[in-house]
Order: structure tokens, then C-alpha cells, then sequence
């Protein structure tokens, strides 16, 4: 039995405007929906396979609204940590890189988390911020970006299944981290 329930929001739905890279001169485009989606369902198998609890918020591939998504979390277990599952955008397409937000109660999460996705290219740190799924769930709670599809070179490693597993993985070494350590 593990200690907390795994709250994993699959961040963004089929409808939801400009959440989607440009499409690349090789014809390929990535959606982000449809990235955040593969990175929780590999992390729901490894969950699965080490018997550690978990929820995924969202299983529907149409949008939820924000407001839905907290609802739905608040529902669930008091012993529960909130994790929205991102990849991220930029207007400079230089920008790339991995970094983890926090609003209160999340912050030593954030640190975890940041840690091992930090290793999958480049560390951009912890941030606190208000978005509205981590500001507003009872339990503490993180958003995790990891990438930028708006980077054309970090685009092609997230649109792989491969890379998809590598970050489900660096979120699972953080649960692991979490769930066998007193925090």
C-alpha cells in the first residue's frame, strides 16, 4: 500500500486551442494533448506494476474545464498529491528545457520532481505560480513542463514514444523519492 494517492492530470483535451506545435518542414506536428496523455499512461503502468495508488483525473481525450479537473481532484483521498502532466511553449523558439510549478503546499514536491526531470535535458528550476489546478486543490499539488514544442529540436525527442517513457520514468523516480522518504 503506498502512502499517497497519485492524482495524474493528463493537462489539456482534444479541443483545446493552441496547444500544439507548429507543423515541422518534415510534416510532423505535435499535439498536446495527445503527448501529456502518453506520458500518464506510462506512468500509470509503472505505478501499477510497484502497487502504488493512483487516479488518472482525466480519461476522457475531450477537454474538461479547469474549475471540473479541481472538482474531481478534491473528491478524492485527503492523503493525495495533485500532479498535472505539461509540455510547454514559448514565442523565442530557442527556449527549451524542463521545469516544475508549485503555488503553495507543493514546493519540497516541486523540488523532487524538478530533480529528476531536470536530468532530461535542460534544468530551468522550480517555480511558484498560480495556476488554477495547483492553486486550487486541497492536497499539495505540481504542474511538471517537460519541453518545449515550440523547440523545434526538443519538439522531434516529444513526439517519440521513447522520450514519452523517459519522462514517465523521471516522474516515477520523484514518486518513488516521495513515497519512500518522510517528507
Amino acid at each position: 500500500m503506498s502512502k499517497f494517492t497519485w492524482i495524474l492530470d493528463n493537462g489539456h483535451g482534444l479541443e483545446t486551442k493552441k496547444k500544439e506545435s507548429v507543423v515541422w518542414d518534415n510534416n510532423t506536428q505535435l499535439k498536446e494533448y495527445e503527448f501529456n496523455r502518453g506520458v500518464v499512461k506510462y506512468l500509470s503502468f509503472m505505478l501499477r506494476d510497484a502497487k502504488i495508488d493512483y487516479t488518472i483525473l482525466v480519461p476522457e481525450i475531450n477537454d474538461i474545464s479547469l474549475s471540473e479537473r479541481v472538482k474531481r481532484a478534491n473528491k478524492k483521498n485527503v492523503d493525495s498529491i495533485f500532479i498535472s502532466v505539461h509540455g510547454n511553449q514559448y514565442t523565442d523558439s530557442r527556449v527549451h528545457g524542463f521545469e516544475t510549478h508549485y503555488y503553495n503546499a507543493g514546493k519540497e514536491y516541486a523540488e523532487i520532481f524538478q530533480k529528476h526531470i531536470g536530468q532530461l535535458g535542460k534544468d530551468r528550476g522550480i517555480k511558484q505560480s498560480n495556476f488554477y489546478v495547483i492553486k486550487n486543490t486541497k492536497m499539495p499539488a505540481i504542474l511538471t513542463e517537460n519541453g518545449f514544442y515550440s523547440n523545434e529540436k526538443e519538439c522531434a525527442k516529444m513526439l517519440t514514444n521513447d522520450f514519452q517513457y523517459e519522462i514517465a520514468e523521471a516522474h516515477f523516480r520523484g514518486i518513488l523519492e516521495i513515497e519512500n522518504n518522510e517528507i
